[in-house]
This record gives C-alpha cells, sequence and structure tokens, in this order.
C-alpha cells in the first residue's frame, strides 16, 4: 500500500501520526485444478497417403480468461486404427503470456485415427454357348478401385463344360498392393 497525505481530500497530517505497519501476505499457488487436453479424431479412406494428426485439441477445466495452444503428433497410412498423441502443449493468459508453468494437475488424452478400408471391386466377364464339348471361359476382368500406383493380378480360373451355369471365379495376387488396405468386392461373371 501506499499512504497519500497530500491528496486532494485528505484532512489528516503527517506529522500527527506515528504509522505501525502490519502488512498481509499474498500468496499465489500453482493450479492443481484438472485441466484435460484431449487430442482430435481424424477418419478417412485409405487412398496410400498419411493421415496426420492435425486440428485444435479440445480442453476441460481451463480457468476463464486462459487459452491454450498444443503440438500434435502422430499419423496413420495403412487401414486401421492409430493414434493422434499430444505432443506438447502451452497455456496463456488474456495478455497473451506464457503461464504454463502455474499449472500443475494437467494431464493429455489422445485422439483417433482411423483409416478404413477402400472399397475394391473385381469382376469377370460372362459368356454363353452352345455345348459342343469343350471348356466355355471368359478371361476379361475389370478391376475398380486400386489406389495410386498399387497393382494386382487377377487370374480368371472359371470354365464350364457341362450343360448349366456357374461363376466365372477368379485369384487374386496382391503384387504391389496390400490387401488388408481394401474391402474386397467379388462380382464373378456367368
Amino acid at each position: 500500500y501506499k499512504i497519500d497525505w497530500e491528496a486532494k481530500d485528505a484532512t489528516a497530517k503527517k506529522s500527527n501520526y506515528t504509522v505501525s505497519e502490519s502488512v498481509g501476505t499474498l500468496s499465489v499457488t500453482r493450479n492443481t485444478a484438472g485441466i484435460v487436453l484431449t487430442a482430435p479424431d481424424a477418419q478417412k479412406v485409405y487412398d496410400g497417403e498419411p493421415l496426420k494428426a492435425e486440428g485444435k485439441a479440445s480442453c476441460e477445466g481451463l480457468p476463464e480468461g486462459m487459452d491454450y495452444s498444443v503440438k500434435l503428433a502422430g499419423s496413420r497410412t495403412k487401414a486401421g486404427t492409430g493414434e493422434s498423441t499430444i505432443e506438447s502443449y502451452s497455456i496463456t493468459n488474456a495478455d497473451g503470456e506464457d503461464v504454463t508453468d502455474f499449472f500443475r494437475g494437467v494431464s493429455t488424452v489422445s485422439g483417433k485415427l482411423i483409416v478404413t478400408k477402400a472399397p475394391l471391386i473385381v469382376s469377370t466377364g460372362s459368356a454363353s454357348k452352345i455345348y459342343d464339348g469343350k471348356s466355355l471361359t471368359n478371361d476379361e476382368t475389370d478391376i475398380k478401385g486400386l489406389v495410386g500406383e498399387e497393382k494386382i493380378k487377377v487370374e480368371v480360373t472359371g470354365k464350364q463344360k457341362e450343360v448349366g451355369n456357374s461363376d466365372n471365379t477368379f485369384t487374386i495376387d496382391w503384387l504391389r498392393a496390400n490387401k488388408d488396405n481394401y474391402e474386397l468386392t467379388e462380382v464373378p461373371g456367368t
């Protein structure tokens, strides 16, 4: 505190008083409130490119007037589930000053990075003929949904010799593609 004996409205004279001080103590302790920072979730269909942790993390328990920022880490390319994590964080006050060190009990929660399988449709051709004692085959194939430069080999194995119908079956050799990244739909001809 300070005393202004000369203030405009002051009526007391300093010379008439002996001032005894009893100064109080102001203590600010570190904030131990439970603050929880949660990394964002993200999802996409497999496209051969990494799904990276990005966006704004959510926050619970931060006092009013404070703000936060985070640095995220984590990526996932293959189909499946990975994690987005908070690598580091900072807390600022209303004046933009970094006050991270004044907080204890800040916890972080990972988010999920989900890459779903890409749809892949493999079809074989159909054919028909009148019985002649020879096997009927059709080697036509159609492949839709392969990502980028990935490659598979489709070998048609279906044949029909007797009167009747059967699926024009096939096998797949996953040359430059991982079958775990694809949701395969088989459309065999007849």
